[in-house]
């Protein structure tokens, strides 16, 4: 048993997943800053995550998300909520579990799409055929995470304290 907040937690998953919901409650139980990393990038870049889409193109975005977890290494301890794609590049996986325990939102793709609706302000969510490739391609990438939670069970807070719950009782 130990603190499940110690080293930080990362939450991945696809988007609808509740990432920056949950890590939100998480960031109140722990007492740790919470990021969002899709809004970190925003800050750095000064351009919305469409715009880096539209202007750049998706390769330049994973590339910001990248520099972007380089950079929060030293703000550890922290909880983020990552973007979906982020388990996608292999180079990420060392930055994610520097950065913490990693946690993987699992939600079904009925799910997904009742979340996002029509996927305003994510480039990525306008063609539905393509997002479901994308889910399932996904899929094996999120299984690779510390621990595998529901996302879909319950509230932000008790998904949040299922957690916590989890990442206590584990072995060290």
């Amino acid at each position: 048993m130990s603190n499940p907040c110690k080293n930080g937690i990362v939450l991945i998953g696809f988007m609808g997943a509740g990432k920056s919901t949950v890590a939100a409650e998480l960031g109140h139980s722990c007492r740790l800053p919470v990021i969002d990393l899709d809004q970190e990038i925003e800050r750095r870049s000064g351009r919305t995550i469409p715009e880096i889409f539209e202007h750049s193109g998706e390769e330049a975005f994973r590339q910001s998300e990248t520099e972007a977890l380089r950079g929060l290494l030293d703000q550890a301890p922290l909880i983020l909520a990552t973007g979906g794609g982020v388990t996608g590049r292999a180079e990420n996986w060392p930055l994610l579990r520097r950065l913490g325990r990693v946690v993987y939102l699992r939600v079904s793709w009925e799910t997904v799409l009742l979340r996002i609706g029509s996927g305003q302000g994510r480039p990525l969510a306008r063609d539905r055929v393509r997002l479901q490739a994308l889910f399932e391609q996904r899929l094996p990438l999120y299984e690779e995470a510390d621990l595998v939670i529901d996302g879909e069970g319950g509230t932000p807070a008790s998904i949040a304290r299922d957690i916590l719950r989890k990442l206590y009782w584990e072995k060290a």
